[in-house]
């Protein structure tokens, strides 16, 4: 059977893991993508049933304000006519190109006229509802995308309640698959003292790390406000861009560091990180922390496990699922400051920090077993054969679009 795997990029090794887990389980895949594709050309070359088909390019941000939107056209242009160029039977569409709302609609309709059953992953139900911005044109456009799918992959339980209590989606068109493991990232190679005398970091410091998008709901300023009450021999990195309209939380953040004088401690790496310099963060750090105000999951978290980094993070979503007491993290209560600074001083007297090569193996150990490819590619290639094999007659528009 030949899929269609669509991305814009989104989490590139996410969309990767996905990639060899379906080709493991004798898919054909078509990789829809940008030039990042390029990054993984080793996977391209190792399975000939994986074809990489660019239909974005690249994004060059040295060009004006008219080139961008021109590029912008001509990746449209290249996605549309795409479908009906191609003989998979099927898409599964991750993260969408530009224009959200936009590509709600156009995508699956463009797909649909083209004779390709839909696939869906809701990496988040409601994008905009962690912002506390969701609006009727944002609800609309999910409500048409949800229902012009024939079946919708979510990660938690959550997320399935959450789309069938506010998208009036049924049952059975939900699937719960978790995330997996962000193997590409890691570097087997990388010695922690090698990561930390990239970073600048001595091997006497006790490392604690932030790593993602910065805005207001990842809790940034709370991890500040906890992290006041460590040791002076106690280090923290927050590393990942602020999203688009966070300028004003993150200058927030920097005169926050500066009023405590903790340039020292605190390292602000404010910039995209790419891919290839991942694996420092994660191999030079002690402990990963999350301090979501709200979230469902967290790709980031499965970051840290690739690593076998334990984790701190806040009782939010699904996080309790995966983070075990004292054996690969401990959870906190969300926005209460001193309570994750407490659980940040258990870590520090726990065997996980005295002894953390012994629990990193460990915890990477577990973490494979429990979060393969191979068995998410194998059950997602059950759900394909499921949509393929539906009656005819059974497709068409969904009621009410």
């Amino acid at each position: 059977m030949k899929t269609i795997l669509f991305s814009s990029g989104g989490v590139d090794h996410y969309q990767m893991g996905l990639l060899e887990g379906l080709l493991k389980a004798g898919l054909t895949v078509e990789v829809v993508g940008n030039d990042r594709l390029n990054d993984y050309r080793c996977l391209f070359d190792q399975y000939p049933g994986a074809v990489a088909v660019n239909l974005r390019g690249g994004f060059s941000p040295g060009v004006s304000h008219g080139q961008k939107i021109l590029r912008l056209l001509r990746s449209y242009g290249r996605v549309l006519r795409y479908p009906f160029r191609s003989d998979a039977r099927l898409v599964h569409l991750q993260w969408l190109i530009r224009l959200q709302k936009l590509d709600r609609i156009l995508l699956p309709l463009v797909f649909h006229l083209a004779g390709k059953k839909v696939v869906v992953t809701a990496h988040e139900i409601d994008p905009e509802a962690r912002h506390r911005r969701s609006g009727p044109i944002n609800r609309l456009t999910l409500r048409f995308y949800y229902a012009m799918a024939e079946r919708i992959i979510v990660h938690t339980a959550l997320m399935k309640q959450q789309l069938m209590e506010w998208f009036a989606v049924g049952p059975e068109k939900i699937h719960i698959l978790p995330m997996g493991l962000n193997e590409f990232l890691f570097d087997p190679g990388l010695t922690r003292g090698e990561a930390r005398r990239r970073l600048g970091l001595g091997m006497d410091k006790k490392v604690f790390l932030f790593f993602g998008m910065i805005a207001w709901f990842k809790g940034v300023d709370l991890l500040l406000e906890g992290f006041g009450a460590l040791g002076g021999d106690c280090h923290l990195i927050i590393a990942g861009r602020g999203a688009t309209g966070a300028e004003g939380h993150v200058d927030q953040l920097r005169r926050f560091i500066d009023e405590k004088n903790w340039q020292d401690r605190v390292h602000f790496h404010l910039r995209h990180i790419a891919d290839a310099e991942i694996a420092t963060y994660f191999t030079a750090a002690d402990c990963l922390v999350l301090p979501y105000r709200n979230l469902y999951q967290s790709a980031v978290l499965f970051m840290g496990l690739t690593f076998g980094l334990p984790i701190i993070a806040t009782d939010v979503g699904t996080l309790r699922e995966t983070i075990r007491d004292g054996d690969n993290g401990w959870i906190c209560r969300p926005e209460d400051p001193k309570d994750l600074a407490d659980r940040m001083h258990l870590f520090l007297r726990s065997d996980l920090s005295v002894h953390p090569d012994r629990h990193r193996a460990r915890i990477r150990a577990q973490a494979r077993a429990e979060y393969s490819w191979e068995e998410i590619g194998a059950r997602t290639a059950v759900i394909y054969q499921e949509v393929i094999k539906k009656k005819k007659g059974s497709g068409g528009l969904p009621p009410g679009c």
